[in-house]
């Protein structure tokens, strides 16, 4: 004769079916922004030598699909200057 099982706490059950469904969501969303291609950002320091300006320099660093104007106002919000740059200053780059 087979023993029947009975649910003693359907609370539990209902919190650890809650609980997959979280986990599962949360692991796809991990995995779908690796897979997409999205890739950690990497910056390089560069001196201000004689001659440079900050278009020079953006059209240097920008990819060829990034317009010019978009990568020096970039480059302003992450050093946080305005549009004077002098020789010997570091600045922060975004490469990739």
């Amino acid at each position: 004769m087979s023993k029947k099982l009975y649910l003693k706490n359907p609370i539990r059950l209902i919190f650890a079916f809650i609980l997959v469904i979280f986990l599962s969501a949360a692991f796809m969303l991990l995995f779908q922004s690796t897979a997409s291609g999205d890739s950690i950002p990497e910056y390089t320091t560069i001196v201000v030598s004689k001659g440079d300006t900050l278009w020079k320099i953006a059209k240097e660093y920008s990819n060829g699909n990034q317009d010019i104007r978009d990568k020096i106002y970039e480059i302003k919000e992450l050093n946080n200057i305005g549009s004077d740059i002098k020789i010997g200053q570091e600045l922060l780059i975004r490469v990739k």
